[in-house]
């Protein structure tokens, strides 16, 4: 298993809600491998300005690696997404998506994920534009990935924050009926359990599709201050054999190295139960 956190990179200026971490951008990784983790989830809006032998030098002195190009704050910030009904809006979000895959191959990094960044259709106009817009921009983007050997993890998101591609299944069956050689599946603890009826029973069926992993409590709390059953989850990512990243993206507050710190702390302890466990099922 390997852990990584969300952290923007020098050219956001905003603190955003989902990415931990205080300080300058290698003050983060320096926090980052303190804590425990292995790597990072780049949160950018404008990888054409970044260096990114400059970040790969920064992320290699710390030992980390880049985890997932993170979309995630490219709504909020630019008020971009993939579904707009403004075609001027929609091109300018795929020329993005375009730079982002550019800018994940540069990382070494195979995921970019698309969460918000995706839409919604109720701002489309309906939910038939709100497909046809997003088979537009992901079929562009989706040979663009396979040029470039990265992945796109379209994120299934509950209905207070999307209305339309609400479940891990219709994910599924939309990335299917494409016939998407490079678009994957991303699943979000905090979306899972709100969104899903037998949630751990989704991390088991979507593991064909499976490409990446988002951490948080309910509440979008750090891991194991709310309700959500960690130790299922990942017992269920171990026995099914997931390899990926998990990333923490939850609420950073008013603590965001505390957030981030605890999250670790309670993910490595729900992992030793589960290892501890099945030991005792081996005697």
């Amino acid at each position: 298993m390997k852990f990584a956190v969300s952290i923007t990179t020098p050219e956001v200026k905003a603190n955003v809600p989902m990415a931990l971490l205080e300080g300058s951008f290698e003050e983060k990784l320096k926090k980052a491998k303190e804590y425990g983790y292995q790597g990072v989830e780049l949160v950018t809006n404008n990888p054409s300005i970044l260096n990114a032998e400059d970040i790969k030098a920064a992320l290699a002195y710390y030992e980390l690696e880049a985890a997932a190009i993170s979309t995630g704050c490219i709504s909020s910030t630019l008020g971009l997404t993939l579904t707009s009904p403004d075609k001027k809006i929609r091109l300018e979000s795929v020329e993005l998506l375009v730079d982002l895959i550019d800018f994940a191959a540069k990382m070494d990094s195979k995921i970019v994920t698309i969460g918000s960044f995706k839409g919604t259709a109720l701002s489309a106009g309906s939910q038939e534009d709100a497909f046809n817009y997003l088979d537009e921009a992901l079929f562009t983007a989706d040979t663009k990935a396979g040029i470039e050997g990265v992945k796109l993890a379209l994120e299934q998101m509950n209905l207070k924050e999307s209305d339309f591609l609400i479940t891990a299944q219709e994910i599924i069956d939309y990335i299917i009926s494409r016939k998407f050689a490079n678009v994957r599946l991303l699943l979000d603890t905090y979306h899972v359990f709100l969104a899903e009826q037998n949630p751990l029973e989704v991390f088991r069926h979507a593991t064909p599709y499976l490409e990446h992993v988002h951490l948080a409590d309910s509440e979008r709390l750090p891991v194991g201050k709310g309700s959500i059953d960690f130790y299922g989850v990942e017992s269920v990512l171990r026995d099914t054999g997931y390899k990926g990243w998990q990333s923490a993206e939850l609420s950073r507050g008013s603590t965001p190295d505390i957030n981030a710190k605890v999250t670790i702390q309670n993910i490595i302890k729900a992992l030793k139960s589960h290892e501890e466990s099945s030991l005792r099922k081996d005697l």
